[in-house]
């Protein structure tokens, strides 16, 4: 019988959680090269509250400016939802080949670097509505398939980046603009 640990099991969730909450002067965490592959017994449905004793969420701390899960393979049954708080300091987040069923609620966006190399453009895309009209400068979108998105949303697939400085795309067999 083995323990099982890691950021994403349920059974250590109250203890994570309590861990963040008195980590307020956490600022980097380095979360790459994981892989996690388990059904919870239990999970987060639509109508359950993120309070609820059976809720699979992982609330950061405030205090996180950068978080880096490129690399990671989390097959969970049910997805686990990292919550970043509303009030909160992230300005960096890289999830490069990453291939998860983890969802992140992050209220109110400040990134300032946006790294998603080696994923799908689609949730790229719709992660960027998130970010018009914010500080986002630097994005990479390198070997995203993102000449589908240009394909099926034209100029669109652009639109929200009108703050960005710094625009990596490269590997992505675009032949047209």
């Amino acid at each position: 019988h083995s323990k099982k640990t890691g950021l994403f099991f349920i059974e250590q969730r109250d203890e994570i959680n309590m861990f963040f909450k008195k980590a307020i002067r956490l600022k980097y965490l380095d979360y790459s090269f994981n892989a996690v592959n388990y059904n919870m017994k239990k999970s987060v449905t639509p109508n359950m509250s993120l309070l609820s004793a059976d809720a699979s969420y992982v609330f950061l701390p405030t205090s996180l400016e950068k978080l880096d899960i490129s690399y990671t393979v989390l097959n969970t049954v049910p997805a686990v939802w990292l919550i970043v708080p509303e009030n909160n300091n992230l300005i960096f987040l890289d999830i490069s080949y990453s291939n998860t069923t983890l969802f992140m609620s992050i209220p109110y966006i400040q990134l300032k670097t946006f790294i998603s190399a080696g994923t799908r453009y689609d949730f790229a895309w719709h992660e960027l509505k998130k970010l018009q009209n914010s500080s986002l400068k630097n994005i990479v979108l390198k070997n995203a398939h993102i000449n589908n998105g240009i394909r099926k949303y034209g100029d669109r697939f652009f639109k929200y980046l009108a703050s960005v400085v710094s625009l990596d795309i490269s590997q992505n067999d675009i032949w047209y603009f």
